[in-house]
């Protein structure tokens, strides 16, 4: 591909996954504060079509690192859609800090092969993985609503990366 071509589609990119970014933080947000079940449904539908849009986009412009976060969200996603597992405590704070290691991921170069800056995401995608694959409580009990923030001592254990600040009351 292009180089050029390559760096527009780039640009193009960073945009759209900002938006996705905030869709999904935003069903997070709401996951915390909704206590209904019912009402779960269609907000996990809504970021899990976000996080599979930006997997497909980052796919398109060779950032392998975040179309691997965003396919491990979406698993994560898909069973809560299946109730196999239900938003809890743990669940949305590892993805609150995956959004986060995403917006650094966007914020820095990439090299040519779509790899970031120096992040090690292997526990992320470890803590993801357990998630998706987990039985946790029951789908009809409801998150925390203390979920604490992200504002831990950045990215030395990577899960604790700054938050988003536009995406944060």
């Amino acid at each position: 591909m292009n180089e050029d071509f390559l760096r527009q589609l780039q640009a193009t990119f960073k945009v759209e996954a900002d938006e996705h970014l905030r869709t999904i933080s935003a069903g997070l947000l709401e996951l915390e504060k909704t206590p209904a079940f019912d009402a779960h449904c269609e907000i996990v539908e809504t970021v899990f079509r976000a996080a599979h849009s930006l997997k497909g986009a980052a796919r398109a412009v060779d950032l392998t690192d975040i179309e691997s976060l965003c396919q491990s969200m979406e698993d994560v996603f898909g069973a809560w859609k299946r109730q196999e597992s239900a938003p809890s405590r743990n669940s949305l704070d590892t993805l609150h800090r995956t959004l986060d290691a995403v917006a650094l991921m966007l914020a820095s170069p990439a090299d040519s092969r779509g790899t970031s800056a120096p992040l090690d995401l292997s526990l992320l995608r470890q803590s993801l993985r357990r998630l998706g694959c987990s039985s946790a409580p029951s789908p009809h009990q409801a998150p925390s609503a203390a979920v604490p923030t992200h504002n831990g001592p950045g990215l030395a254990a990577i899960p604790q990366a700054e938050p988003l600040q536009a995406s944060r009351p």
